[in-house]
């Protein structure tokens, strides 16, 4: 458990510094009955942790679950200027599809496991509340952007999405190396870098660049990430170069920062040491190619799919710890639980502290 990123989200238990940081967000006084429910979920949630900390493995993903959903809430609250607790809905958002069917009692289908978005629940209500952004600070160039944090494109959710659980687990940086020993493939994290080149303003050229791509995608696949008409504009794609194994794509700044809100969002990895070491922002492949979820709603959807799992497979689940036949997959699992538990609260904090 992250226990100093916990202790500065446990600040905002407190009535007031929630109260200044709610003035200072929304330019309103926060009530005495908001004040009680934010800090309610946030302490729920973080005891629903410190308890999947000392639980048994069994129990563990669930609890780390609900840890995340109270906290959610508890975000959801903060960020909705006039959102309360009982105008909350009850449902996760999400629902799993015939998963006794494609489990078959072991875990060897387990990225095939499907769940549905619902119409309305807590995970569409966060991405509203979050406004389904990638919340990185980035330093740029003085010519990119003056005091330094480049925008980051939020992208819409599709209406009826459904998606697997292997493609929530495929799309962590954090995860990429286990999730390559474990299924014999590639997953749907890149690294990708992020550079600029100065020039007559408004025309500076910004560098995205990211390895590793081919041959999962093309250079084409690539290009449409940027969302440019294929007539193309001032602010288009000029060149999408290939390099060994590496993608990079050059595209105009030009007025009010254009082009850089055109670019697909990077992502910094939750952990330093611990697990997969390397370069320090990915690139998250989009779902469907063109849903971004957020590192926030990335976990969201991985603590669902583990606490489900958990909550109504606990026999599945044991079939990992007592390491029975078709379980090469639970190490994944287990290290999946073991981010939650480290990397949500990093998470989460972001969404009080930042804009």
């Amino acid at each position: 458990m992250n226990t100093a990123i916990w202790d500065e989200l446990d600040l905002f238990s407190n009535r007031d510094l929630l109260s200044r940081a709610f003035l200072s967000r929304h330019g309103s006084v926060l009530t005495e009955k908001k004040a009680r429910q934010i800090s309610a979920s946030l302490t729920q949630g973080r005891q629903y942790f410190i308890a999947s900390d000392t639980v048994g493995s069994i129990a563990k993903p669930l609890l780390a679950y609900y840890g995340v959903l109270s906290v959610c809430r508890a975000i959801i609250l903060f960020r909705g200027k006039f959102t309360q607790e009982e105008s909350l809905n009850g449902s996760h958002g999400l629902e799993t599809k015939r998963w006794a069917a494609t489990l078959g009692g072991n875990l060897g289908n387990i990225r095939e496991l499907e769940i549905a978005v619902q119409r309305e629940g807590t995970f569409l209500e966060l991405l509203e509340a979050t406004a389904n952004v990638e919340r990185i600070k980035r330093p740029t160039h003085d010519f990119m952007l003056k005091g330094g944090v480049a925008p980051v494109a939020p992208a819409g959710l599709p209406p009826g999405l459904k998606l697997s659980v292997g493609d929530v687990l495929g799309r962590f940086p954090e995860l990429s190396e286990i999730y390559k020993k474990v299924f014999q493939q590639h997953g749907q994290t890149y690294s990708g870098w992020i550079g600029g080149e100065s020039g007559d303003i408004p025309h500076e050229l910004i560098t995205m660049g990211v390895t590793g791509l081919l041959p999962h995608h093309s250079a084409e696949d690539f290009g449409k990430l940027f969302n440019i008409p294929a007539n193309g504009d001032d602010h288009g794609v000029i060149k999408v170069m290939r390099d060994n194994q590496s993608l990079q794509a050059r595209i105009r700044i030009g007025d009010n920062l254009k082009g850089v809100k055109l670019m697909p969002p990077l992502v910094k990895s939750l952990v330093d040491t611990g697990f997969e070491t390397g370069p320090s922002e990915y690139l998250v492949w989009p779902i469907e190619g063109k849903f971004y979820p957020p590192t926030l709603a990335r976990l969201f959807l991985l603590s669902y799919s583990l606490g489900m799992l958990g909550r109504y497979f606990p026999s599945v689940w044991m079939s990992g710890v007592t390491n029975e036949k078709d379980t090469a997959a639970f190490p994944l699992l287990t290290r999946a639980v073991a981010l939650i538990q480290h990397g949500f609260p990093i998470a989460a904090l972001k969404e009080f502290t930042e804009p």
